[in-house]
């Protein structure tokens, strides 16, 4: 399996060629203009924001590339979280040792609580951990957080370790 910082970096090679290739077309068309000099293709009205997007996904690349452990894409988990106030669900979509990303969680999970209590289930296992707010992305009525664990069992490392691609392995 390609790690995600892989996965980033050759999405960004295959957005910047695309890019170029879209101004190289955008420049032709931008030649055939009618009588008063305006374009008349449309895209070339449109305002050029493929730099923001780059220099985004690179902020992504570098911020994953420091992370001790890597995060490891996992299906079949469920989590169940407190934020002191309230109660929540949602679903855990990666995970590593000292961290892990929550999704569909609903907006009104407070962002300034200090500490959430989650609860983790599926797979046959059953974790709580406390977990820290390090982020957080607006994904519509729902949000998503990434997190910083601060307290597990032991079981949850071991779970995780089971996870992690082998030091030997020449494909991870």
């Amino acid at each position: 399996m390609q790690s995600p910082a892989f996965s980033l970096r050759f999405f960004l090679l295959a957005f910047s060629w695309l890019c170029l290739q879209y101004k190289e077309g955008a420049r032709e068309k931008a030649r055939d203009k009618d009588d008063l000099g305006k374009s008349k293709n449309a895209c070339a009205n449109c305002p050029d924001i493929s730099g923001e997007l780059v220099i985004s996904i690179q902020r992504q690349v570098k911020h994953m590339d420091k992370r001790r452990h890597p995060r490891i894409p996992i299906r079949g988990l469920n989590a169940d979280i407190s934020d002191g106030k309230g109660f929540f669900t949602g679903i855990v979509t990666d995970i590593s040792r000292y961290g892990m990303s929550l999704d569909r969680i609903p907006k009104n999970l407070d962002p300034d609580a200090d500490i959430l209590s989650v609860i983790v289930d599926g797979q046959g296992s059953h974790f709580k951990l406390l977990v820290k707010q390090k982020w957080e992305t607006d994904a519509g009525v729902v949000k998503v957080i990434g997190g910083q664990i601060e307290n597990s069992p032991w079981d949850w490392t071991e779970f995780v370790m089971q996870l992690e691609p082998g030091q030997d392995d020449i494909w991870g």
